[in-house]
């Protein structure tokens, strides 16, 4: 299941993000969004994780929790449309 990360600290790194979700199940992917001329962070990013049932343990917990000073918003990620 993919997850959709938002509003997260542009300081937090890939692996940030993966030892918080990895707390719930295993995570097969993990990615934050950059900007493309910049190279920094969005502040936000999406998460594979194995398990539904983990992932959905994660959004439960972790949406609205405060992590590194900042509320984010977890769900799941929406599909993208086939343009």
């Amino acid at each position: 299941m993919k997850l959709s990360i938002r509003n997260f600290r542009f300081t937090v790194s890939v692996d940030d993000l993966r030892a918080l979700f990895a707390q719930f199940g295993v995570v097969s992917e993990c990615y934050i969004i950059l900007e493309k001329e910049t190279g920094l962070s969005r502040g936000f990013g999406f998460v594979q994780m194995e398990d539904p049932e983990a992932a959905q343990r994660a959004v439960d917990y972790l949406d609205g929790y405060m992590w590194h000073g900042r509320i984010i918003n977890v769900s799941a990620a929406i599909p993208k449309q086939a343009a």
